[in-house]
C-alpha cells in the first residue's frame, strides 16, 4: 500500500454539528446508515464544497480548503501513523475563514489566509493549527501563499486598497523583515510558483485590457518582469509549472486554436519557441510534471467529462489514469511519483480527493457524501447532441426523472449557465438531482460561447450575446421536448447572471415557447450594467462585446429591456441588495416596465446586503440559498 493511500483510513463527514466541532463518536458503538434518502435542501446545504487540497510532501497528511454553512475551514487529513490522525478542522487564525493551504517543503507548517474583519491575509501555523502568525498586514486581500523551496519565505498575490494595479505578486520573509512587491503591472498577476532552485516566481499576467493572458518570470529578489513567449505569440496561456530541474516550464495554451499542453524554455537567453508536446482534439489543462520529469498528468475534456491522463516524455505516448465518467481537476504527484492525486466529482457524488496509482487503481482519500443519501436514486445524466440552426453540433445534458415516461411525461426545465465562457459538466449538481427527483427533466446546454469546444465555439457569440447562442437554447429545447417522454407544453427556464440574460432574452424574443422564466441576477440592460458595473465587469464586457464608446447601438439591440413588451408568462426574478457586478439599478427599469402591465405575473424578491451570491455559493450562504431555492420550487409547483 502507498503512503498516499493510507490517507484514506480517515473518512470527513461533515455536518453542522462536525464543523462546530462537537466531540467525535466512538466508531465501535455507531450503527451503520443504509442509506435511502432522495435528496434535500439540507443535505446539498450541509454537504461541504472542497475548492482546494494540498498533499503533505511527505505523503502523511492532506490540508483541504472547504466551506459549508457560511464558513471556510482548513480540515487536516492524516496518516494513521502521524501523530494527530484523527484530523479534522484546524484552529488557525480564529478569524471567520480559512482557505488557500500550502506546504513548507519540510512539512511542518502550513501556510493559509485568513479573513480578519472582512480581509484576507497571510497566516502560518504547525499542521495542527497550533501557534498561528499573521504574516500580512495592510488594506486590502491576499491569497494564494506559496512557501519557498528553502522555507524562508512566502509569495502571495495582494491586491491593495492604495493600488491601482490589481492583484499583484508579493513575497515575505518568515522571520523578520518587511514584505515587498515583485510585481505592479496594469492587470491582475496570478498563479505565483517558486522555481525549484527558489530564485524565480513564475506567474500568468494579462499584458493589456482586451488581449489574451501571457507566462512570465521574475526575480524572486526583485526585478522587472521577463515575458517568456515569444512576441507574437497569440493563444490564451496559463498555469505554468516548473520542471523539476528548473530549465522548462509546462503551460496551456490555445495557440493552436484549442487548449493544449506546451512546454518553454526558463532560460532568458535560449529564446526558443514553446513546443507543443501534448495535443489532442479535445481541450487540454492542467499539467503537472512527475518528480523524474518524465511524465507529465494532464486532463482531458470531452464534452464535459473531464479525465485525468499521463504523457510519456520519452515516449511520446498518453493514456488513461481512469475511465470513469466525470470531472478531475488540480492533478498533484505524490513525493515519489507512484501516484497522481486529483479531486474527483461526478454526477452522483460530490468533490472529493482521489488518490490514482501509476500501476492502476484508485482509492478515495476524503468523503464528503452525506451518509444517509442513496446514491442509486439519483440520475445519471445523458449527453445530448443535436444540430443547431447553423449545422453545428451543440451538446448538453439532459437529467430525466426515471419515472418519466409516454404514459407520465415529465415537464421540462432550461438551465442556461453563466459565463457566458463556462460549460456544464458531468459533476456534482446536486440541485438538477433535485428537481429530477422531484419529476422535473432538466436540459443543460452548452451553447456556443461556452468553454471546452476551441477557441472559435468560444468566440461565437463575442459581439452576438442573446443571438446564435439562444438559437441554440432553443433547437436544443425542441430537440429534447420532442421526446416522448418530455411534455412540449410545459417549459421553463432557469438562468443565473449571464443564464439570466439568456433567460430574459429567451421570454422576450419567444414569448410563447416557455410556460415560465426564474432568472437572478440577470442582465436585461447592457448598456447600463456598462456604465454601472465594475471594473472587472466592464474589462470582460469589453472583451466580449467591444467597448460601450463605438458599440452602443450594439449593446442597445442585444439588450432583452429592447423587448420587454412581449414578455407573456409567469416571472420570478432575483435581486441583489449588494451586489456590484450587476447593480439593482441597472435592473430597475426591465422591471418597471413590466409592474405597469396590469396583467403582469411578476414575482420579485430581493437579497438583503451581499447575499445574491447565495445563488451560485449555497456553501458560503446557506440561509439565502435555502430561501432562493425554496422559492423556485414553489414558483414551478404552480407553473411548471
Amino acid at each position: 500500500m502507498s503512503k498516499v493511500s493510507r490517507i484514506a483510513a480517515v473518512a470527513l463527514l461533515l455536518s453542522a454539528a462536525a464543523l462546530a466541532q462537537d466531540p467525535p463518536v466512538d466508531p465501535q458503538i455507531v450503527e451503520p446508515i443504509e442509506p435511502d434518502e432522495l435528496l434535500t435542501i439540507p443535505h446539498i446545504l450541509k454537504t461541504p464544497v472542497i475548492s482546494d487540497f494540498a498533499l503533505r510532501p511527505d505523503d502523511k497528511g492532506l490540508a483541504l480548503s472547504l466551506s459549508s454553512l457560511g464558513k471556510e475551514t482548513i480540515w487536516m487529513l492524516a496518516d494513521d501513523e502521524t501523530e494527530g490522525a484523527a484530523g479534522g478542522p484546524i484552529a488557525t487564525s480564529r478569524g471567520s475563514g480559512e482557505r488557500d493551504v500550502d506546504w513548507s517543503t519540510d512539512g511542518e507548517r502550513i501556510a493559509f489566509v485568513g479573513s480578519r474583519a472582512e480581509q484576507w491575509h497571510v497566516f502560518i501555523a504547525d499542521p495542527k493549527g497550533e501557534s498561528a502568525r499573521q504574516l500580512t498586514r495592510h488594506r486590502g486581500q491576499d491569497r494564494r501563499p506559496r512557501w519557498s523551496p528553502d522555507g524562508t519565505h512566502i509569495a502571495y498575490l495582494s491586491k491593495r486598497v492604495a493600488s491601482e494595479t490589481g492583484w499583484d505578486v508579493w513575497v515575505t520573509p518568515i522571520a523578520e523583515g518587511r514584505p515587498w512587491q515583485l510585481t505592479s503591472h496594469p492587470f491582475d498577476e496570478a498563479d505565483p510558483r517558486w522555481s525549484p532552485d527558489g530564485t524565480q516566481i513564475a506567474l500568468t499576467y494579462r499584458a493589456g485590457r482586451h488581449v489574451n493572458r501571457r507566462i512570465g518570470a521574475v526575480s524572486s529578489a526583485g526585478g522587472d518582469l521577463f515575458d517568456l513567449l515569444p512576441t507574437d505569440w497569440q493563444g490564451d496561456s496559463f498555469g505554468a509549472r516548473w520542471s523539476p530541474d528548473g530549465k522548462r516550464l509546462v503551460f496551456v495554451s490555445d495557440e493552436s486554436g484549442r487548449k493544449a499542453i506546451y512546454t518553454v524554455d526558463s532560460e532568458r537567453a535560449a529564446r526558443r519557441r514553446p513546443e507543443r508536446v501534448v495535443d489532442s482534439e479535445f481541450e487540454l489543462t492542467e499539467p503537472a510534471w512527475s518528480p523524474d520529469g518524465n511524465r507529465i498528468a494532464y486532463l482531458e475534456n470531452r464534452d464535459g467529462n473531464v479525465r485525468l491522463k499521463l504523457y510519456d516524455l520519452e515516449s511520446g505516448k498518453d493514456r488513461n489514469v481512469t475511465l470513469r465518467a466525470g470531472v478531475h481537476s488540480q492533478p498533484e504527484w505524490n513525493s515519489d511519483g507512484t501516484a497522481v492525486v486529483s479531486m474527483f466529482e461526478a454526477w452522483n457524488y460530490p468533490r472529493d480527493v482521489w488518490a490514482y496509482p501509476v500501476e492502476g487503481g484508485r482509492e478515495r482519500l476524503s468523503d464528503t457524501l452525506p451518509p444517509d443519501l442513496d446514491v442509486r436514486r439519483m440520475v445519471r445524466p445523458e449527453v445530448v447532441r443535436f444540430k443547431s440552426f447553423d449545422d453545428r453540433e451543440i451538446t448538453g445534458f439532459l437529467y430525466a426523472p426515471e419515472d418519466a415516461s409516454v404514459e407520465k411525461p415529465a415537464s421540462l426545465l432550461v438551465r442556461p449557465h453563466g459565463g457566458p465562457t463556462s460549460q456544464w459538466t458531468n459533476g456534482w449538481h446536486p440541485f438538477a438531482q433535485m428537481l429530477a427527483q422531484q419529476g422535473y427533466a432538466v436540459f443543460t446546454p452548452n451553447v456556443r460561447g461556452s468553454t471546452g469546444y476551441g477557441v472559435e465555439f468560444e468566440n461565437l457569440n463575442d459581439r452576438a450575446w442573446g443571438q446564435g447562442d439562444l438559437e441554440d437554447l432553443i433547437v436544443g429545447t425542441r430537440a429534447v421536448s420532442d421526446r416522448p417522454e418530455i411534455r412540449s407544453d410545459r417549459i421553463g427556464i432557469w438562468g443565473v447572471s449571464y443564464g439570466g440574460f439568456l433567460t430574459l432574452a429567451a421570454v422576450t424574443r419567444y414569448p410563447e415557447f416557455f410556460a415560465c422564466a426564474i432568472e437572478a441576477i440577470g442582465m436585461p440592460d447592457l448598456e447600463k450594467l456598462y456604465r454601472a458595473t465594475t471594473l472587472e465587469g466592464t474589462s470582460y464586457l469589453d472583451r466580449e462585446l467591444g467597448p460601450l464608446r463605438g458599440n452602443l447601438e450594439l449593446y442597445r439591440a442585444l439588450s432583452p429591456v429592447r423587448d420587454v413588451a412581449n414578455l407573456e408568462v409567469p416571472l420570478l426574478s432575483f435581486h441583489g441588495e449588494i451586489y456590484p457586478l450587476v447593480p439593482y439599478e441597472t435592473r430597475k427599469p426591465f422591471f418597471d416596465a413590466i409592474r405597469e402591465r396590469p396583467d403582469n405575473a411578476l414575482v420579485e424578491l430581493m437579497f438583503k446586503d451581499a447575499e445574491a451570491r447565495g445563488t451560485y455559493r449555497h456553501d458560503l450562504h446557506p440561509q439565502a440559498a435555502w430561501a432562493y431555492v425554496e422559492k423556485i420550487l414553489e414558483f414551478l409547483e404552480i407553473y411548471l
